[in-house]
């Protein structure tokens, strides 16, 4: 279906949900007239820009993007590296940490999403490989159409982790040639920035762990199908 060896990681983010994030505390809130480039020493050379998305706070240097919004704190390693730059665990838990410190704000939740995109291993659309993987083939029985292809999204857990799981042909588009996964992992916080060897490690077994499941998707399907 995939072929593993042709991932390219588009992006690798770690998102901090603030406990608060129901209330919209807003950027100015979340600094409490900090200043933003106090965040230098982490992030070297900051570009500052306000966007729709919050305040953005980017480091060509250091291929790292943070953006500070009213609700939560993502951070975007923009880097090749596979699951990230080695510096890039410590540059999120010290901004983190900075952050929440200015603001007094605690963090409920930490969100892991990794993006990438892959070849097929055969010389067949993603979009017809995942219809005969997924969908019956007679669910359109008694109508007049004919389906053409599928996507797929899932949700499970495991342990103290919540994830959603999303493939589909790059594009989100029928005629797509490559295929896109998207898979976003959620841990609850008992309000405190966990240690960056924790977010190293978790980071590392989790990236593998996706690249296992994406390999796995047709034996799980032959296991799971009704018919």
């Amino acid at each position: 279906m995939i072929a593993i060896d042709s991932i390219i990681k588009l992006n690798t983010s770690v998102v901090f949900v603030t406990r608060n994030a129901e209330v919209g505390l807003g950027v100015p809130g979340l600094l409490l007239g900090a200043n933003p480039l106090g965040l230098n020493q982490i992030i070297e050379d900051p570009d500052a820009q306000q966007s729709a998305d919050g305040l953005v706070l980017s480091s060509m240097r250091n291929q790292f993007v943070a953006t500070i919004s009213a609700n939560r704190l993502q951070f975007d390693d923009r880097s090749e590296e596979r699951p990230a730059r080695q510096d890039f665990p410590d540059r999120v838990t010290r901004a983190a940490e900075f952050i929440g410190r200015s603001s007094n704000q605690a963090y409920s939740a930490v969100v892991i999403i990794f993006e990438i995109e892959a070849s097929p291993a055969i010389n067949v659309l993603p979009s017809e490989t995942m219809l005969n993987l997924f969908v019956k083939p007679d669910v359109l029985a008694g109508t007049r159409y004919n389906a053409m292809g599928a996507a797929a999204r899932l949700w499970y857990s495991a342990d103290d982790r919540t994830y959603e799981f999303r493939l589909e042909p790059r594009g989100n588009q029928y005629n797509g040639r490559d295929y896109f996964a998207h898979l976003n992992i959620g841990v609850m916080l008992p309000g405190t920035v966990p240690s960056p060897a924790w977010l190293s490690r978790v980071l590392y077994e989790e990236y593998e762990e996706f690249k296992s499941f994406l390999s796995e998707i047709p034996k799980i399907s032959e296991r799971s199908k009704p018919w």
